[in-house]
């Protein structure tokens, strides 16, 4: 596996909009900021960026090397390469502790869910738990993995776009991107 440099964060996705004929108010929930570099749907086709949205939104990561369609690129990779991969699941120790230094640490342990190779496995079961505790050596952004499973932060998913896998705390959005993908090997 290369060193994991480009880490896109994952949101739950925005309840389905009412009925609204305003395209603005249908333009924010569909893309909230700007997203891909200049490239429609982040370089995702209609189809592909509406089947996405009902599954998980993108945070916006503020460098540019998570545009121009590196996220759809990392996607198509592991479309492509589906039988090659496998669902996991794994309990990840954490610890978290505030800004606010008068906030006492928060610690725990959480299922994580992983769509990989299983030859990467391993790797990524140790570098899920160093960003589990807040460690983001090497990382363009921060996955603010710690804060989210302290529940002090809206992210529920990532992918790894240098090295092509997804890893979530929230098992529903897990579970749909395993549908989404066709991911057809479960590993216990």
């Amino acid at each position: 596996m290369e060193i994991s440099h480009l880490i896109q964060r994952l949101q739950k996705p925005y309840e389905p909009i009412k009925d609204t004929d305003n395209p603005l108010i249908k333009a924010l929930k569909a893309n909230p900021f700007a997203f891909g570099g200049g490239y429609k749907n982040g370089g995702f086709d209609e189809k592909s960026y509406e089947l996405i949205n009902q599954v998980f939104r993108f945070d916006y990561m503020g460098s540019a090397e998570f545009e121009f369609g590196a996220v759809p690129k990392a996607m198509q990779f592991i479309l492509e390469n589906k039988k090659q991969y496998i669902s996991k699941s794994f309990n990840v120790s954490w610890k978290y502790q505030s800004w606010h230094k008068e906030e006492p640490e928060i610690s725990g342990k959480s299922p994580v869910y992983v769509i990989c190779k299983p030859d990467d496995l391993d790797e990524i079961k140790i570098r899920i738990k160093t960003w589990a505790n807040g460690c983001n050596k090497h990382l363009k952004e921060i996955t603010l993995m710690c804060p989210s499973l302290a529940s002090k932060a809206e992210i529920k998913g990532w992918i790894d776009i240098d090295n092509k896998f997804f890893f979530f705390i929230d098992k529903e959005m897990f579970e749909q991107t395993v549908q989404l993908f066709d991911i057809t090997v479960k590993e216990k």
